[in-house]
């Protein structure tokens, strides 16, 4: 599997441009800061991984807009959300405990639902701390949808440890949904939403055109992870990357499967374009007041500089180098 060349950036179509806030620099020594005021380095190891990665670089370029306490408030959550997702995997897919992995999500659930947790730790605190700063800002809406989503992602969590555990490659009917979930790029969507401080109604979140958006912008930000990170999951045992399903599902080469994952890609991107232009056309979209079209307007923005922000991101950090 040595030698076989990661993700090629000029064959993935990106038709937003790249900016990053200029807010960057100030939000990226407060980030660490309290990173470090909060424990979440269990060891120098972690933090060294987490300073060359430059996660508060990926939040400043996928939000480019913001500035203050609202980056600071999506730097802080991304951030986390990485340290927790490398939690969920310690100490090594494949020499992980299913059931164990279940318990550790099931303390996150509890904190989700305002219960008690059985066990307390720094990323675990953090959590709590984060929920607090999103209710200040969210309406009761907007919880239930950020709770289902994080369910979602509890449950596919867990399926993911069974793949790795058991060195289990999914097919790619399998892998799409699960990805979908587990990445957590739309709970990042919603975060936006909090960050920002706009919520579109119910109704439009609830329409199929903007469901459809969503997962296209998730297919297009999850996928492009894997192309980058498919050696890093690889070499510590996970099994759901877009290029090992393709790879396995039709007998061929990394490079083949990379070179078809980054068609699919595409396609999620065009249908994207496509799918937006018939929503601003659409009676609903054309319905909303102006506030509700404002907010509307917001998220999708935000789909789009997600998109262009983490390619960026991925072509510039360490991590994937």
């Amino acid at each position: 599997m040595t030698g076989i060349p990661l993700a090629d950036p000029d064959q993935l179509v990106m038709p937003y441009p790249a900016r990053v806030s200029p807010d960057l620099e100030r939000a990226r020594m407060r980030h660490l800061a309290w990173i470090e005021a909060q424990e979440l380095w269990p060891d120098p190891n972690t933090e060294a991984a987490y300073r060359t990665a430059d996660f508060p670089l990926f939040a400043a370029s996928v939000h480019p807009q913001l500035r203050g306490a609202d980056l600071d408030l999506v730097t802080d959550l991304l951030g986390w959300s990485w340290l927790w997702d490398d939690s969920i995997d310690k100490p090594g897919p494949r020499q992980a405990d299913v059931g164990q992995t279940e318990q550790v999500l099931d303390t996150y659930r509890d904190i989700l639902h305002g219960r008690p947790a059985p066990h307390r730790t720094p990323l675990a605190d953090t959590w709590r701390q984060l929920l607090q700063r999103l209710e200040e800002r969210t309406s009761e809406q907007w919880r239930r949808r950020h709770t289902t989503l994080w369910e979602a992602t509890f449950r596919s969590c867990l399926d993911e440890a069974r793949n790795n555990t058991a060195g289990r490659i999914p097919t790619f009917h399998e892998y799409l949904p699960l990805r979908r979930e587990a990445g957590g790029t739309k709970i990042a969507f919603v975060w936006a939403e909090a960050a920002g401080r706009s919520e579109p109604p119910s109704h439009v979140h609830a329409s199929e055109d903007l469901q459809t958006l969503v997962r296209d912008a998730a297919d297009v930000v999850d996928m492009t992870n894997d192309l980058f990170s498919v050696r890093n999951e690889w070499s510590t045992g996970n099994t759901d990357n877009i290029i090992l399903v393709l790879a396995q599902q039709e007998g061929c080469s990394w490079a083949a499967a990379a070179r078809h994952a980054e068609q699919i890609t595409n396609a999620a991107m065009a249908h994207f374009q496509e799918t937006e232009q018939h929503f601003l056309a659409s009676s609903l979209y054309q319905g909303l007041a102006p506030t509700s079209r404002a907010d509307t307007d917001v998220l999708i923005e935000t789909m789009k500089t997600f998109m262009s922000g983490s390619l960026n991101w991925h072509r510039a950090t360490a991590r994937y180098r």
